[in-house]
Order: C-alpha cells, then structure tokens, then sequence
C-alpha cells in the first residue's frame, strides 16, 4: 500500500478530496505518459528520455528503469492482469516489454509497421493478446502478440490516438479533430464524432464503462459525447487542456490536465474547480480502478499519485 506519511498537498474539491500522496521526480526532460498496472501495484511512465520507468508502489520506490528506444517515448499501456507492458515512439516503432521472470523487464517482441511517429498505444482490455497503435500520419494498426505483421491497418490523415472501450468491442481514434468509432473485428465505422468546435487536433481520449460516454480534449475544449454521438457536455477555455480521464471513483467527473493545473470537471452539474499540480503542462493522466488512485505526467519531469 502506499505510504501516506509526510506532508501533501490537500484540497477539497466538489465534494471530492484531492491529496498528493506521491511526488516521483522521474526525468530531468519532459514526462510524456503513464499507465497504472491492473491491481494499481505498478506505475509506468516514459518521455523525452526513450527510458521507461516503473515505479513501485507498495513501496514507492522505483522498481527498474531501461533505456526502451532510440527516440523519444509518446505512450505506454500494460497488458491487463499481465507482467507485460507496451510502449509507442517516435522511433516508428511499438516494441513489448515483459517482466515474467522477475524485475528485469525483457523485450519480447518489436513491431515495424508505421513510417512515421508511433503517438499511441493500448492493449484491448478484454482480448488481451491484441493491441492497436497509431501514427502521426493516421495510419491505425492492429497488433496480435506473437506475430511480426499487422493484423489490420487502417489510413486516414491526421495525428492520432486510439482507445479502447473497456468492454473491448469498440475502437475510439482520435485523428486530427474528429473521433472515428469503429467495431474492433470488422473495422466497420459506426460513427464519426466532429471533435470540438475549435477545429484543433484532438490531444486526449478516454471512455468511461460506468455511464458509456467518451471524452476528447483539445486546446481550448473538452467535450463528453454518449456513445450514440449526443454531447452531454462541453468545456471551454482558452489555450488551456492538454489530457484527461475520467475519475475513478466519481464516473461524472472528468479530470484534466492543463498547464500546470489539474481540473476537476463535474460534467453532470457543470462545476468546475482546479488544483495546482506541476511546473508545467500535465502532459498525461490515468485512474486506477482498483485502487481508486489517479496519476498525473508532466514536461516538469515529474510523476505524482493522488486521490
């Protein structure tokens, strides 16, 4: 479990207390990603530095840290319920990442399907032995573990980003300012959601299982859409988001990451409140199930833990 002790920074917000329990000073360059592990033992994060490291957080030490490519990290996401995790970068490729043996994190496998930046990456969360990555040329492609060439490749235009829904059927893909929602075994699209009324390039995606509804963030709006294509709600300010997820233990609140601020948006009321976080922009952000824990990446080089 995590050690508590010593001081944090607190705040009540909404109803919903916000306390810095961890503050991991990961990189002296910038902090792109990061991905809690299935049961939240298990922090990963990775940047500017092409290193992956793995935090440990029963003892909130770092576990490993390895040099994972020859360019910069843009994204990382563990297996469910596995020792095995995957990173994307600008190097062009996906490569996996497995720690069965023990600490020591081997590569297993290296996938070169992309020309250009590799910019997102997620195992599907039921089907597991399958993975999608994306580009910033558009390009979308299935991954299955065990086999070097693609199992599917989708092209568009446009820097992406995929995720999955959590019951694993369907396929968000953020490509430039619009959300293609697709079925993840016949690529069928059932609808195309026209990003936020800003026209920019969509910078974040997350679903949410508990009232089935999506979010996207670009610089100037979040916007939380039904899984029908209805927005439910829009946020606006100017020059402002870069990240976001959905709060682990309250579904209505989305929490975003801005310059140097996490915001906390209760899109059922439309309450909004923010809580000083980093030095700079909040480049990535992700919640823990299991544990209800939420963990915020910054260009400041730093990796926390809240809740």
């Amino acid at each position: 479990m995590l050690d508590l002790s010593g001081d944090v920074a607190t705040k009540k917000t909404m109803g919903i207390i916000v306390e810095e329990v961890l503050s991991l000073k990961a990189s002296s360059k910038k902090i792109f990603c990061c991905d809690f592990s299935s049961d939240g033992a298990l922090l990963a994060s990775a940047g500017d530095e092409n290193k992956v490291f793995i935090w440990n957080l029963r003892n909130n030490l770092e576990q490993c840290s390895w040099e994972a490519h020859s360019s910069f990290v843009t994204d990382i996401s563990f297996r469910p319920n596995a020792t095995m995790l995957a990173t994307a970068s600008s190097d062009k490729t996906v490569r996996l990442w497995d720690a069965s043996q023990g600490d020591y994190y081997a590569q297993t496998q290296s996938f070169m399907g992309h020309s250009t930046q590799v910019t997102s990456v997620e195992f599907n969360p039921k089907n597991t032995s399958l993975l999608c990555s994306c580009d910033d040329g558009g390009k979308v492609v299935y991954w299955t573990i065990g086999q070097l060439n693609p199992r599917r490749i989708s092209k568009t235009t446009g820097k992406a980003k995929v995720r999955f829904h959590p019951l694993g059927k369907i396929l968000a893909s953020a490509i430039g300012h619009t959300v293609n929602i697709t079925d993840v075994e016949t690529d069928e699209r059932y609808t195309c959601l026209q990003g936020n009324r800003d026209n920019k390039p969509l910078h974040s995606i997350c679903w949410n299982e508990r009232i089935n509804c999506l979010a996207c963030v670009s610089d100037n709006f979040v916007r939380v859409w039904s899984t029908d294509g209805q927005t439910v709600r829009e946020l606006s300010r100017n020059g402002y988001f870069r990240s976001c997820s959905f709060h682990p233990k309250h579904p209505n609140t989305l929490v975003i990451g801005g310059y140097e601020t996490i915001t906390l948006w209760n899109f059922a009321e439309n309450k909004v409140e923010s809580v000083q976080a980093h030095g700079c922009i909040v480049s990535d952000l992700d919640g823990c199930s299991a544990t209800g824990l939420l963990a915020s990446t910054s260009r400041d080089g730093c990796v926390k833990v809240w809740r």
